[in-house]
């Protein structure tokens, strides 16, 4: 998808399955509002908040990776991660739907809103241990690292050779699918 914008509330991206790019779009939702089980990158995108239900919290991702061997996972790159309309309401990056969720921050903005842990577990459960999130060179005042949860799979500094496993060539576009679209990317981290 290329300059597309989505706008809705609770679950407002389903990226059901198979591999996903999007570029340049504008996200706007609260719970869970990305989510599914695709492998999918979301590149110089616009990842909104706006104003949840009374007793919700704001968490951009639920990744439902239920297989530890399936081709499944959430990027973010070179994205801006911020409020919807000005308004700032306390946002998680993400929450593990399934045991192997995999969710990657990276190169990205995050603004104030962000809460600083980062991420919540699934409906105060224990988070899996064989969830894999990790961030790597983000910038803002969401990005400080010094609050953030600790939990086996969550590596909150990646290295560069971590962060390249999930450039768009690697993670996605093995088969060259994505050079057939026209839609302008960045191949790497």
């Amino acid at each position: 998808m290329y300059r597309c914008t989505f706008e809705g509330f609770h679950d407002t991206l389903y990226a059901h399955a198979g591999d996903q790019f999007y570029r340049e779009c504008d996200i706007v939702g609260t719970v869970d509002f990305i989510f599914g089980y695709a492998a999918a990158i979301f590149q110089s995108c616009n990842i909104l908040s706006s104003k949840p239900l009374r007793n919700q919290i704001n968490t951009i991702t639920a990744q439902a990776a239920s297989d530890q061997f399936a081709k499944s996972g959430f990027v973010i790159v070179n994205s801006t991660v911020g409020p919807y309309l000005e308004e700032h309401f306390t946002t998680y990056l993400g929450r593990p739907w399934k045991p192997f969720a995999t969710v990657l921050v990276m190169e990205t903005y995050l603004g104030d809103m962000v809460e600083p842990r980062g991420w919540i577990a699934w409906n105060k459960e224990a988070p899996p241990t064989t969830l894999r999130y990790g961030e790597f060179k983000n910038s803002g005042p969401g990005s400080g690292l010094g609050s953030r949860v600790n939990w086996t799979g969550y590596e909150p500094s990646m290295t560069e050779e971590e962060a390249q496993k999930y450039s768009v060539d690697t993670f996605i576009n093995q088969d060259g699918w994505l050079n057939q679209t026209c839609i302008p990317y960045d191949r790497y981290v």
